[in-house]
């Protein structure tokens, strides 16, 4: 809210790259993750503010009105409810991506796969954690 108080919302992709950026580093092959839009394009900030490979250290900077980021609903949401955090750009929000437990293993389970395989389906369809339809 404090970089939008300072300087209103951005209202395009391209007023956006205006401002101070954040990007998340993919620690396996060193490079920026994309920002992702609707209707496919993305975006590469070419100056970021901030620079880091963990998502967290990345909330902690857009909390504090470094940088403009492209959060995981489920780091975020939180923070959107309370109003520490602000969308911006909400028409343009991707699709969330699909989340899928794999277990290659057919038949029986032993009981330790099972009880980790019951927790995360559990956790991922508590809406309370990860709402449905959430698009931040």
């Amino acid at each position: 809210p404090e970089l939008i108080a300072a300087g209103g919302a951005p209202r395009t992709l391209d007023d956006l790259q205006q401002r101070p950026l954040s990007v998340l580093i993919d620690r396996k092959n060193g490079r920026p993750w994309p920002w992702t839009f609707a209707q496919g394009p993305s975006l590469h900030p070419p100056s970021p503010a901030l620079v880091c490979d963990d998502p967290e250290a990345e909330l902690e900077a857009v909390l504090a009105g470094l940088a403009y980021g492209q959060l995981p609903a489920y780091l975020a949401q939180p923070y959107l409810e309370s109003g520490r955090l602000q969308a911006v750009l909400e028409e343009q929000a991707p699709d969330p991506w699909q989340l899928f437990i794999y277990r290659p293993q057919q038949g029986p389970v032993s009981p330790r796969v099972r009880l980790v395989f019951d927790h995360l389906h559990a956790c991922f369809a508590d809406p309370a954690r990860f709402p449905q339809g959430a698009r931040h």
